[in-house]
């Protein structure tokens, strides 16, 4: 009992350290100063169609089950929210904000908006499909994203991409360990959607 109570007091600091972690790198990438060469461009037919359209899409049918439930509330509480309690919520929050602040500066806005309404609108489809919860299948994607634009960019910083692309595979890894078989399968889909994402999001742009 003392060995279990000991081994949770830990992996909640090391959660906590994760999500420490996470904002100062998300902040710092936040403010750093962008040069507007590094965005995607924005002509492209794959951000201004596919993207906007999946987007939309995605994201109907977790909007009319939510309206179509006695308890809206508790239907949003039980989706987005995680069971094992708070410290893993704000893990994987840290976690999805990090990856987004940290892809931010490789996209233009409209595909940073597009990219990111349609990783949450599959995950949003998985609680109506699946009944599932949380936010994983968001940052898993958006992972692969940052793997993507990694293959693609041959000169360049590229420390605000390692860093989030570390914290996740760490955080992959644990629920590898620990998590159900189907959790790392799902992971492993997350990560594959998002490279397939980044494909047409970064061809041409492998200088920048």
């Amino acid at each position: 009992m003392y060995c279990r109570n000991v081994c949770q007091s830990w992996r909640k600091k090391l959660f906590c350290f994760f999500v420490w972690l996470q904002g100062i790198v998300g902040l710092s990438v936040h403010a750093s100063p962008v040069s507007s060469n590094n965005y995607a461009s924005t002509d492209n037919r794959f951000n201004k169609y596919v993207l906007t359209t999946s987007a939309i899409l995605f994201n109907v049918p977790y909007v009319v089950s939510v309206l179509r439930a006695k308890a809206p509330r508790e239907v949003i509480k039980k989706n987005f929210l995680y069971p094992s309690g708070k410290t893993e919520t704000w893990l994987n929050y840290g976690l999805m904000f990090t990856s987004i602040a940290c892809l931010w500066p490789e996209l233009s806005f409209l595909q940073n908006i597009s990219v990111n309404a349609t990783l949450f609108g599959i995950q949003t489809c998985m609680y109506t499909a699946a009944n599932v919860h949380g936010i994983s299948l968001i940052w898993s994607g958006l992972t692969g994203i940052m793997i993507g634009r990694l293959l693609n960019k041959r000169d360049g910083d590229r420390v605000h991409l390692w860093i989030p692309i570390i914290l996740n595979s760490l955080v992959l890894a644990y629920y590898a360990a620990t998590a159900p078989p189907i959790t790392t399968i799902a992971h492993g889909c997350g990560v594959g959607l998002g490279l397939l994402i980044s494909m047409p999001l970064f061809q041409g742009n492998s200088s920048r």
